[in-house]
């Protein structure tokens, strides 16, 4: 039994996508930014998941064969899941924030179909929190947050061999 466990892989590709087509702003995980020694040259951008959660539109995958042989064959069940993740933009020059923002929000929405390629179903745009003035690392940045609706499905493979024959004996008691 195989899984795949693509809110990783949303993470990879994003991080992929963002060194490929940028060459200015930095992608961390938020706890990263926190660490002493952290490299912050701003704006940089951080995410993680703020919350992860069964789609209640999908119960469940129903099983669906993949593969059959006269040997064996594969199913795969799994659920559909939706995760909102935290995107921040960390800097200390609020006109360069706010266009990093809005390169990131262009870079999402341009990179949308290449995720879905990589099994990602749907990244969206939730929603623009307040800034923020936050401390690292005896430093004062600005922060500026966004929510994005990310929907995957999280799946196993499921292999087994179908059965032949069933052999089965009746007797009396008094044998």
């Amino acid at each position: 039994m195989t899984e795949n466990i693509p809110i990783r892989k949303y993470f990879d590709e994003i991080r992929k996508l963002f060194k490929l087509v940028n060459k200015e702003h930095i992608l961390f995980a938020e706890p990263e930014l926190y660490m002493p020694d952290a490299s912050i040259d701003p704006p940089v951008v951080t995410y993680k998941i703020l919350e992860r959660r069964a789609d209640k539109r999908h119960t469940g995958m129903k099983p669906s064969i993949k593969y059959a042989s006269d040997f064996n064959e594969e199913e795969y069940h799994g659920q559909i899941f939706e995760s909102n993740i935290l995107f921040s933009i960390y800097g200390k020059d609020y006109v360069a924030i706010n266009q990093t923002r809005e390169w990131f929000e262009e870079f999402m929405i341009r990179h949308n179909n290449k995720l879905k390629k990589n099994n990602i179903i749907e990244s969206v745009f939730q929603q623009q929190l307040e800034d923020e003035t936050v401390e690292i690392n005896q430093n004062y940045f600005i922060k500026q947050s966004m929510i994005y609706l990310v929907r995957t499905p999280r799946a196993f493979k499921l292999s087994y061999r179908p059965i032949e024959s069933i052999e089965s004996e009746i007797r009396n008691k008094e044998e």
